[in-house]
Formats: C-alpha cells, structure tokens, sequence
C-alpha cells in the first residue's frame, strides 16, 4: 500500500462506498467551482465521479480534467456551495482546488469518462496527492449528517423538479422533513445545521410555489 492509499484509507475512503465531499473544478473562465458531490472508491487510487450532465461540474470536468475533491463534515459549507445562486456566497479557493474550511483536500485527475446514465456521466479519476489540514477526529453528530443528507437530497430535488420527476422530487423531499426531525431532536437552536434545514425548507417551498404557477 503506498502513501496515497494509506491517506485515503484514514480518511475513511473504504471501497466500494459513497462518501459526501464538496468537489472544486475549473470554470471556462479561470474561475474555480465548488459543489458537493458524492464520490467512491473503487481502487487503491481511483475514485469514481457521477455528476448529472447538466451540471457545471460535468461540463467543467470535460474541459479540464483535474479537480480537489474537499473533505469537511461542516454542513454549512456543503450548504452554500450546493446554493451558490441562491446565497451569493464568495468561497476562499487556492490554485491548487484547496476550500477554505474543509479539512483536507485530495487532487485528483480524470483519467477516463462515460455516460453512466441518461442524464449523468461517470468520470473515473486517479488520486494524485492528500493534504490533510485538520488530522484531529471530531465528535459524530446526528443533526450535522442529517443536514448535510438534507442538503444532498435537496440538490436533487431541484434537479428533478426542473426536469418534471415529480414523484421522486416528493420522496426526496419526505427524506428532507425526516431530517429535520433528527436535527429539532438534537441540535441547539443556534447551531449551523439549524440555519441549513431552515433555510432549505424555505427553498424546496419556493420551488413548489414556482411549480405550481
């Protein structure tokens, strides 16, 4: 097992499993985008990438074939950068895909890409090198994962709304209120993933009212 696999692994990269990160790749104008994206390994170095086709990070990823994939369990970060337009939040990125806050980012490169579905591609990718910022273990919360499941779901929500899946828009959003539930149960009133579910169910309702004219 060389370096990068032994990062990976105590990163909690197991084979075979989903995990949340938040992804940066390169704009067409220089700019750099970030977006949570879910990510698996299947290999000592490679993870693969699923981004839906109409997504700016599928796009970017075939113009420029190098991305950070970004490590945080903040739920406010997997937040504002799943609702950039929405929020009119400016990230602090380096050149090198690095995402202020998270707490530590892998640079990888595609080294292969297909389309995985109708609407998403698979984009297979090596890892090139692991820096770790933040080596120190957190405790686990329920009410952080579940605003960052909540923040995932409703990233498809309005995928599939936008696309008329209506049916499966209504099953996410069921998903949405469960976890709500667990983060009411406990989280304070003050705490980060307070402010997300909050402000996604206002979201989700925006985009029902927007349906329904």
């Amino acid at each position: 097992m060389n370096e990068v696999s032994r990062e990976l692994t105590k990163l909690g990269f197991e084979k075979g499993s989903i995990v949340e990160t938040i992804l940066v790749t390169r704009n067409p104008d220089g700019t750099l985008n970030p977006a949570p994206m879910g990510i698996a390994r299947i290999d000592s170095e490679i993870l693969e990438i699923k981004p839906f086709k109409s997504s700016s990070t599928y796009q970017n990823l075939r113009l420029y074939p190098e991305a950070g994939v970004n490590i945080t369990n903040n739920p406010e970060i997997f937040y504002f950068t799943a609702f950039k337009e929405e929020n009119a939040i400016s990230f602090s990125i380096d050149k090198i895909f690095s995402l202020k806050g998270s707490d530590a980012t892998l640079i990888v490169k595609v080294i292969d890409m297909k389309d995985f579905s109708e609407d998403r591609a698979l984009f297979t990718t090596q890892v090139r090198s692991v820096m770790i910022r933040n080596p120190s273990p957190k405790v686990f919360s329920r009410g952080k994962a579940a605003a960052i499941e909540a923040t995932i779901h409703a990233t498809r929500i309005k995928e599939y709304l936008k696309i008329g899946l209506i049916y499966d828009a209504e099953k996410l959003m069921a998903k949405v209120y469960e976890c709500k539930e667990i983060i009411e149960k406990v989280s304070g009133s003050e705490t980060p993933e307070r402010r997300v579910i909050n402000e996604l169910l206002k979201m989700i309702k925006g985009w029902r009212d927007e349906l329904s004219k």
